[in-house]
């Protein structure tokens, strides 16, 4: 970990000397150890987080004068550190993220793999992030491929689509996984529906009217007002759990189970069931100050949307809606916008049943461990 921030930060600085002699010392160290790959991880996403370059030209300049041997060389212990079961998964997760910054003929294949194998979540989300740093139509497609889509928990499905509204070069590919039912439009961050909305590229901006003007264009509180029927009758708080972990968890925790995105729900047993299906349809009706969504532009013209964890002078850092923190220098920002707004989309509704939206209300009223 010391050597991944030392790496980053010599990446970010202005000695282009330091940069090339250090990338150079990492590939060519023999015997390799994992404290290697930490080094040059660091070197990588510093250099490509200060100039926002394409990672293949960033492996292009800083390997470009070392031996195609060593390289090779320095790839196969990538792939041998990921698939080393007698590693710590951190390790592993960490030769994973590098993949991203390494020349894609040879990454693509092993990040396909890694998505299709969900038994190790924590090298699926690296694998997810990974792909993220591309520039290319394929990884976006990969992520959005029907048969994987399907297989993803809620945590993969946040991280995936956090990485695919944040790049110009992969929203066509959102877009056409909405169009043809892959992914459902209710599972786009509102602030997110908007901006694409209003973009600046014509196709992009009628694309996204068309998937996303029912959920845009409608009264929230109408909605909230047909859905309250749905208390008429009581639910089932132990199946409810079910649809919190498939729905929810992502982003919220409940007795101890969930992510850290929005805010705990374990009060939320206190409130009146109708209080909580009015947050539950209508996200926006009451955003904490901490939660509301802010959207950077960096000078790269990547979006990222988050709320802010951290400021400093040289830099933000976003918690994203998948749980990772995103530090962004503010050199590299192009603007800030805060919407107000909550991260989590408008349009639950759609994806579950009114029975399955009953039991979590209960669920939410129990105590979890022990329903109601």
């Amino acid at each position: 970990a010391v050597m991944q921030d030392l790496g980053q930060m010599i990446g970010q600085a202005d000695d282009q000397l330091a940069f090339d002699r250090l990338i150079r010392e990492m590939l060519t160290s023999n015997p390799k150890e994992t404290w290697h790959l930490a080094t040059t991880l660091g070197l990588l996403r510093g250099y490509s987080s200060k100039w926002d370059h394409h990672p293949s030209q960033i492996w292009t300049k800083a390997g470009g004068s070392i031996p195609e041997k060593v390289v090779s060389q320095f790839l196969a212990f990538c792939s041998s550190t990921v698939a080393d079961f007698t590693l710590d998964l951190s390790d592993r997760a960490m030769a994973v993220d590098l993949l991203g910054y390494l020349p894609d003929y040879f990454s693509m294949p092993l990040l396909r793999k890694l998505l299709a194998n969900p038994d190790v979540p924590n090298l699926q989300l690296a694998a997810v992030s990974a792909l993220g740093v591309s520039e290319l139509q394929d990884a976006a497609q990969l992520l959005v491929s029907p048969e994987l889509w399907s297989t993803y928990t809620p945590k993969v499905r946040a991280s995936v689509i956090s990485h695919l509204v944040s790049k110009k070069v992969f929203v066509p590919s959102l877009l056409a996984a909405i169009e043809q039912g892959v992914v459902m439009a209710g599972q786009i961050p509102s602030s997110d529906r908007k901006r694409l909305m209003n973009s600046k590229d014509t196709q992009v901006r009628n694309r996204a009217k068309a998937v996303f003007t029912d959920l845009e264009g409608g009264d929230r509180m109408q909605v909230y007002a047909k859905f309250k029927t749905v208390l008429d009758t009581p639910g089932v708080a132990a199946e409810g759990e079910a649809v919190f972990l498939k729905i929810c968890s992502a982003c919220h925790s409940f007795q101890g189970q969930g992510g850290n995105v929005g805010p705990d729900l374990t009060g939320m047993k206190n409130q009146p069931a109708d209080a909580i299906l009015l947050h539950t349809i209508v996200p926006n009706y009451e955003v904490y100050p901490m939660y509301q969504a802010t959207m950077i532009e960096t000078t790269g013209g990547n979006n990222l949307a988050g709320w802010i964890k951290a400021e400093t002078d040289n830099s933000v850092t976003l918690r994203t809606a998948y749980g990772s923190d995103e530090n962004i220098l503010r050199s590299n920002i192009k603007s800030i916008h805060n919407s107000g707004r909550s991260l989590m989309p408008d349009g639950l509704e759609q994806t579950i049943s009114r029975e399955e939206l009953r039991n979590l209300v209960s669920y939410l009223k129990s105590e979890g461990i022990n329903p109601l």
